[in-house]
């Protein structure tokens, strides 16, 4: 059977991410099953699902405590044992499901719900709190244990009658806390179908190479998908590392995956996340008309938050401090990292994908308020506000940087002209923003005059001898992609003579760098001998350190080493599951490997349907080979 690898990638844009060694952490789990309710209707297929999730997490690696049929006092007592164990044992993951009768209290402004216990007898409103745990405080108490990461899981969605007139079925949104992840088994306001959910949950948290992110992005995905989008699960999540479940030893920075939400969704879950004045205004800016536009204006009219930003009453010692403060905090939540006006030894800078936009908005609109003449606060707001696709008050931002002389403000007026590089139509556009940023010394400007050289892009003619000569000027700044890139034309002999020696060396810089393509192309040369004997060992270790990154090529090739057994036990289950993480992040080669996988039910079941799915994805990404697989199955 043909199968498809990812070869060198030294030319595929992929974002930067940082591998840093670290020892295993601790895990612990508690699954809470609520069967036999005394006064609700009893509800005996959570024994299943509470199965299905146990048996998920303890082959993952957690120390799973398991509690069924509890009292409102023995979820107090096993929450606050729970809480105690995640306490002793900084920096470990926590993971909590829930299974069982959930209950929305209507009369709770920012919106809450109850975990119910067994013993649970509520007909008003006023018997909620002595029948149940209130699901905020549960939030607010796993935030504080200095666990790396706490994920909660309500499936609780139920048929629960609702409180009356101003009830509703199924729950409402609660904020997550730092370091938490709060997921439901389906949308605001609906109830969940029984058996769907906690099977799915359970094959995602098993994956490999997934993100706490990714995995509840791929349960949002498949629940939908199965269900017709009549079942939609989402999270509020704000989990800012990397954290991994299932065989992952690292701790990395990575691009998330983007997932399409629906609009109420990301609404809805950026208001439960409101906590403050600034929140509020960031709420407004980005949805004036919104749900809760009325109910922000009328917070925002709260003395509180009519307070001056910069009082002239403020200790002439203390102003500056401040100042200073906000600055900081601006960096750390939107900062670039390639600012040229970032002074030296300020490590404060947030990768793209990771900045969350309703949290630095109003911490960078507070930092250019108190110095209107900063560039970099500019530009960091400008990329705060990008982030939350506000793109008018981004561009405004970014121009006026540009305008004050930023090199980076100017860079990203050329990513506003060309959508980030994605659209060549913006590129003649784009090309004068990128020379007066690269004449300034700006690294991803001059990384981008290199592409325009290497494709002959924004009205240059193709000249590799001159993408050439910007990429080593990149390169000399510490670009990744730059770097990989040069090795990738020594690899090739573009602009010169073949040099496997040369290119090895220019990818061994990019990958020390963290750059997962660079380290997915030093395992292909050390799996077809170039340059170096032959070593399938080390070729596996570049694959694995390549995935860990977050390269999706580096997942295929590491699927495709356990596919083919290349001096490993061949694995048909681990191969399915790398291919079907890196098709989840694009790869079209393995979309075309795991429709194969699919269609022949090696690694796992037959499913006809999604072997479909994954042909037609690779064939629209101009995988060939894929696209006549598609035409040749059978209709059905």
């Amino acid at each position: 059977m043909k199968l498809w690898l990812s070869l060198v990638a030294a030319f595929t844009l992929w974002c930067l991410g940082t591998v840093a060694h670290a020892a295993e952490p601790a895990k612990f789990a508690l699954v809470i099953n609520q069967v036999g309710y005394t006064h609700l209707t009893p509800l005996p297929d959570t024994d299943k699902e509470a199965t299905q999730v146990t048996t998920a997490l303890k082959q993952v690696g957690f120390d799973v405590t398991t509690v069924r049929n509890v009292n409102l006092s023995g979820l107090q007592t096993t929450l606050k044992d729970f809480r105690r164990k995640l306490a002793a044992s900084p920096g470990a993951i926590g993971f909590i499901y829930y299974t069982g009768h959930g209950m929305a209290d209507p009369t709770d402004e920012k919106g809450d719900n109850y975990l119910l216990g067994i013993d649970a007898d509520v007909q008003v409103v006023a018997d909620l709190p002595a029948s149940g745990i209130k699901l905020s405080d549960l939030v607010n108490q796993m935030s504080r244990t200095d666990a790396s990461a706490v994920i909660i899981v309500v499936d609780a969605c139920r048929n629960t009658p609702s409180l009356g007139k101003a009830g509703t079925k199924g729950l409402v949104a609660v904020a997550a806390e730092p370091n938490t992840l709060v997921a439901y088994a389906t949308d605001l306001g609906d109830i969940a179908s029984v058996g769907v959910y906690a099977p799915v949950l359970a094959r995602e948290i098993v994956k490999p190479g997934m993100s706490v992110t990714q995995v509840f992005d791929s349960v949002q995905i498949e629940v939908s998908k199965q269900t017709g989008r009549k079942q939609r699960p989402w999270s509020n999540n704000r989990i800012y590392d990397v954290i991994c479940l299932a065989g992952c030893t690292v701790n990395i920075n990575v691009t998330a995956p983007q997932v399409v939400t629906q609009p109420e969704t990301v609404e809805q879950t950026f208001w439960a996340s409101a906590k403050d004045c600034g929140d509020y205004r960031a709420y407004l800016n980005k949805y004036p008309n919104g749900e809760f536009a009325e109910m922000a204006r009328t917070r925002l009219g709260a003395p509180l938050c009519n307070i001056s930003r910069n009082p002239t009453s403020f200790d002439a010692g203390l102003a500056p401090a401040l100042t200073s403060v906000s600055e900081t905090l601006c960096d750390a939540k939107a900062g670039g990292q390639f600012d040229e006006d970032r002074p030296a030894g300020n490590n404060g800078y947030m990768a793209f994908a990771s900045i969350v936009s309703a949290e630095a908005v109003p911490v960078c609109q507070q930092a250019v308020d108190s110095q209107p003449a900063n560039r970099r606060m500019m530009v960091n707001l400008g990329r705060a506000y990008l982030a939350g696709s506000s793109f008018d008050l981004a561009q405004q931002w970014f121009q006026k940087a540009a305008d004050a002389g930023s090199a980076q403000g100017m860079f990203q007026m050329a990513m506003m002209a060309n959508r980030g590089g994605q659209d060549p139509s913006g590129d003649v556009a784009a090309r004068p923003w990128l020379l007066s940023a690269a004449a300034l010394g700006n690294a991803e400007a001059m990384e981008y005059v290199g592409i325009f050289y290497a494709y002959g892009r924004g009205g240059h003619p193709q000249d590799i001898s001159l993408a050439k000569a910007w990429y080593e000027k990149a390169a000399a700044k510490n670009s990744p992609y730059s770097t990989a890139a040069l090795g990738g034309m020594a690899f090739y002999g573009q602009a010169g003579d073949q040099d496997y020696i040369v290119a090895r060396a220019w990818f061994k810089r990019a990958a020390d760098m963290g750059y997962g393509p660079a380290m997915n192309s030093l395992g292909y040369m050390a799996e077809q001998g170039l340059m170096q004997p032959k070593d399938l060992n080390l070729a596996r270790q570049w694959y694995e350190k390549a995935a860990a990154a977050g390269d999706p090529a580096g997942m295929t090739s590491l699927g495709t080493v356990y596919y083919n057994g290349t001096g490993v036990q061949q694995d048909y289950v681990k191969a399915r599951q790398w291919f079907d993480a890196a098709a989840r992040r694009g790869d079209v080669n393995a979309m075309a490997n795991l429709g194969l996988m699919q269609q022949t039910g090696l690694g796992g079941p037959v499913d006809m349907s999604m072997a479909r799915y994954w042909y037609d994805l690779a064939g629209k990404g101009g995988h060939a080979w894929a696209a006549q697989q598609l035409k040749s199955m059978p209709a059905g």
